[in-house]
């Protein structure tokens, strides 16, 4: 004699809240899949921005090592002029100019921080500094050379 089990399979119940724990399982990845993305995207830009920042702080760095203080000038605030070589920084608009040649990319603004202005000459005691600060993105980038006299 043979014995069918009826009970075999699944009942429409079962399979419904399979098809829930599924869906929720799928949704929570990728949301966690967006997100990572999203997180990378913008640790991207931060990076990009950094980047750029300590680019234009080198710029600035390299053309005061070596200079005297009475080759440098600040005629504004946003400008800074070493005579000897003749080399000229500039805010221009968003743009941070070197000889009139931009030297930040597109992607990026250069601005002053608020009414702050970008170059500084700070006679010190017998030594003499520049401070240099700006913004990109929102974010504070400042530097601080100390001249030979």
């Amino acid at each position: 004699m043979i014995i069918l089990n009826k009970n075999s399979g699944f009942t429409l119940v079962e399979t419904i809240i399979y098809i829930a724990l599924f869906g929720i399982i799928m949704g929570g990845a990728v949301v966690t899949t967006y997100q990572l993305m999203i997180g990378s995207n913008d640790i991207g830009y931060r990076t990009e921005i950094d980047q750029e920042a300590s680019f234009l702080l080198a710029k600035i760095d390299w053309a005061l090592t070596g200079a005297k203080a009475t080759a440098i000038t600040v005629p504004g605030p946003t400008t800074l002029t070493i005579t000897t070589p003749a080399i000229t920084f500039e805010l221009n608009g968003t743009n941070l100019t070197l000889n009139g040649e931009t030297l930040n990319s597109d992607s990026v603004k250069v601005e002053a921080v608020g009414t702050s202005p970008v170059f500084e000459k700070i006679p010190l005691g017998g030594q003499t500094l520049i401070k240099t600060t700006f913004t990109l993105d929102g974010r504070t980038y400042r530097a601080t050379k100390y001249l030979r006299p």
